[in-house]
């Protein structure tokens, strides 16, 4: 994989070079490969990433145009970008063969194109040799004695391959996918211990499992935070694994300071890494400043204008501001990307609750609860709502069920109880949720939903206790 290259010029209007990295074709007769394509094209896009002077779209953006008959040009120019990468993966028996071409968005040129044939367990070293030749043709130089592997990468190709497939699980982003990634993660370190970007990738995944409740706060978060302090020992530059430990700082250790160091630390090393801005948003967001995680959330969509999360959060973040109209667009124009992403549909029901247009956001967040799998947190904020529109029945059903989980969002379940009036038990839920190291706790602040128990000395103490 390729280190930390030298900058490329920009053009002569000062304008840094600008490129998008679509997804490799599978050409293999085995349609099990893909893995192997989308990585090689998710690693470009990484190591391309680390070049100063290199705008390199994200792989999210850059991944969204998968199968769609679109000229390159137009995908180019859909997406900002100068030149745009495309290529193709044949492998079987023992070898595999790359093609790949760069063209010119303006006038659909050639800019450069190379096939590389090389034997399976030399395939890694074909990823480093593209982003090489692509620094050249836009004008760059690597800097001399550059390793392959300097920015956590590995020399084993099996360890690689396992990486890669790592990759493409984790990319799915549902929970059995992070658990599948984090098993053949821990496989390619296992056979190069050394292999920084893949303890990071085990970080990333634990870090996201245990924000959903996917599994125990106490077990996930501290597993992320060793996997990236790992990563970080052997690649201290990993912006990444910095990420991932500022999030684990903010949602599990609840130490502010820290978390905002670790989260600009990332920033400054990757600046292109738009989960990085993201996170740093939400931060931003429990910290009760608004106005700079608008700012934050909406660099991360400057750098990856598809990227799902960051667009829904935007109106998250617009919904804590106050700002009902702006979260209530912003959703409808996340719904017009993929009309399939649960959160879009909880936080747009959340909005439309506190606006007190309750049917709608009873509609909002059935359709959320469907998409989610019937995931605790979105039952609870269902249950939440039809207590609030007087449905007490239903609503104590629902809880019944959310309570009985394996993990159970105490947390959620606090907002539950406070839309049903029964303080007490708010109260209880709240306590269970700091025993539990709950990461919801950090939006004790801000969380509009828990406005109606903020008057009570009970909730002073608990804030207080987690450090807010």
């Amino acid at each position: 994989m390729v280190g930390h290259p030298a900058a490329v010029d920009t053009d002569s209007d000062g304008v840094a070079a600008s490129i998008a990295v679509l997804p490799f074709a599978n050409l293999s007769a085995d349609t099990a490969h893909e893995y192997f394509a989308d990585g090689l094209a998710d690693e470009l896009i990484t190591s391309l990433s680390l070049v100063e002077g290199f705008h390199v779209t994200s792989r999210t953006s850059s991944f969204a145009f998968r199968r769609q008959d679109l000229d390159v040009r137009e995908i180019g120019r859909r997406l900002g970008v100068q030149s745009v990468l495309e290529g193709s993966v044949r492998r079987g028996d023992g070898r595999v063969k790359v093609s790949a071409r760069l063209i010119g968005v303006a006038d659909g040129y050639q800019q450069w194109t190379q096939t590389y044939e090389r034997k399976v367990q030399d395939a890694l070293v074909i990823q480093d040799e593209i982003a090489r030749a692509i620094v050249e043709t836009l004008k760059g130089r690597l800097g001399a004695g550059k390793s392959a592997t300097a920015s956590g990468g590995t020399t084993d190709p099996e360890a690689y391959d396992l990486y890669l497939k790592g990759r493409f699980f984790r990319n799915k982003r549902t929970n059995d996918g992070l658990r599948r990634s984090i098993e053949l993660l821990n496989e390619a370190v296992k056979r190069a211990p050394n292999f920084a970007r893949a303890h990071a990738g085990i970080a990333e995944a634990y870090a996201v499992l245990g924000f959903y409740d996917a599994e125990p706060a106490r077990e996930a978060f501290p597993a992320a935070a060793r996997a990236a302090t790992e990563a970080l020992r052997l690649d201290p530059a990993l912006g990444s694994a910095h990420a991932t430990l500022g999030y684990v700082a903010l949602y599990y250790d609840w130490d502010w300071s820290r978390a905002e160091s670790e989260f600009r630390r990332a920033i400054e090393l990757e600046p292109s890494y738009a989960t990085a801005h993201q996170w740093y948003a939400n931060h931003l967001t429990v910290m009760g400043r608004f106005a700079a995680a608008e700012r934050e959330m909406r660099q991360a969509l400057t750098l990856d204008p598809l990227l799902l999360i960051a667009n829904a959060a935007l109106g998250w973040v617009l919904y804590h501001k106050g700002d009902n109209e702006g979260a209530l667009a912003q959703f409808r124009l996340t719904a017009d990307l993929d009309s399939t992403f649960a959160l879009t549909h909880l936080w747009e029901g959340q909005t439309l609750e506190r606006m007190g247009r309750t049917d709608e956001a009873v509609a909002s967040l059935r359709r959320a609860v469907q998409l989610s799998g019937e995931s605790t947190i979105f039952v609870a904020a269902l249950a939440r709502t039809l207590a609030i529109r007087g449905e007490r029945a239903e609503a104590e059903r629902l809880l019944r069920g959310v309570e009985s989980a394996r993990v159970v969002p105490a947390y959620e379940v606090a907002k539950v109880y406070a839309a049903l009036g029964r303080r007490s038990e708010a109260f209880r839920s709240l306590e269970r949720a700091y025993e539990l190291h709950s990461h919801s706790m950090v939006f004790l602040r801000v969380d509009p939903q828990l406005a109606a128990l903020r008057d009570d000395p009970a909730f002073e103490r608990i804030a207080k206790r987690v450090g807010l």
